[in-house]
Order: C-alpha cells, then structure tokens, then sequence
C-alpha cells in the first residue's frame, strides 16, 4: 500500500511503514501525522501488532518531525503494539538520541535487530 511519500508493507509478523521524505519539518508534519493516524485507526483489527516505521529516507528532522514520531509510537502503545524506529542515518540517529526518544521507544541502525526486537517483545 502506498500513500504519498509514505509505502506501507504488511509482512506475515510485522508492519513496515517507510516515510520517504527526505525532510520531515513543520512543513509535512500534519500531512505525515494524518495519514499515518488514519492508517493505524482504520486498519487497526487487520494488521499485524509489531510495527517498524522507517526513516531510513529521511536526512532531515525538526522537532515537529519529532514531536509526529513521538504521537506514532504513543498511539501504537495505546493500541498494545511493539513499534520501533529503524534508521540507516547516523546524524538522524544523533538528532533523535539528544531529544532523548530512545529512552521511551527502540530505536535501531540495524533492520534485522528492529524486527527480532518488535517480533520477539
């Protein structure tokens, strides 16, 4: 499935949810943040509990892009789903690690560790 700049896989185990926008600020953050809310409310009792939102396309988040992630992960949890953050970018990484959200949800450099991590929590 895909919605613009967003592709949404359904694996047998997993949900992969790539955001393809290279920069994610004020600009895009209630575009992305309802689309993706939308999706998890409406496909809620079809898909599967473990989720991976990718951000590995991403080379650019603000605090908006952030605060959007942020509202994703709570809404998983809410909904008693694993969710983790992948990311191939090491100054993503870094950016997100200040704001400290790694202390809160997972967060990984490493896809095959974000799924043994979502599949097996």
């Amino acid at each position: 499935m895909t919605i613009e700049n967003i592709e949404i896989h359904t694996k047998q185990d997993y949900v992969h949810i790539i955001l393809t926008y290279e920069t994610l600020g004020i600009s895009k953050t209630a575009e992305v943040s309802k689309k993706l809310h939308d999706y998890l409310d409406n496909e809620n009792k079809d898909m599967p509990q473990n989720i991976v939102f990718d951000l590995c396309s991403v080379k650019y988040i603000d605090s908006s892009g952030i605060g959007v992630i942020v509202s994703l992960l709570t809404k998983c949890k809410k909904q008693n789903r694993v969710a983790a953050i992948y990311t191939t970018n090491k100054e993503l990484m870094r950016n997100i690690k200040i704001s400290k959200i790694d202390l809160l949800f997972p967060l990984f450099l490493d896809f095959d560790q974000t799924i043994e991590f979502i599949t097996n929590k």
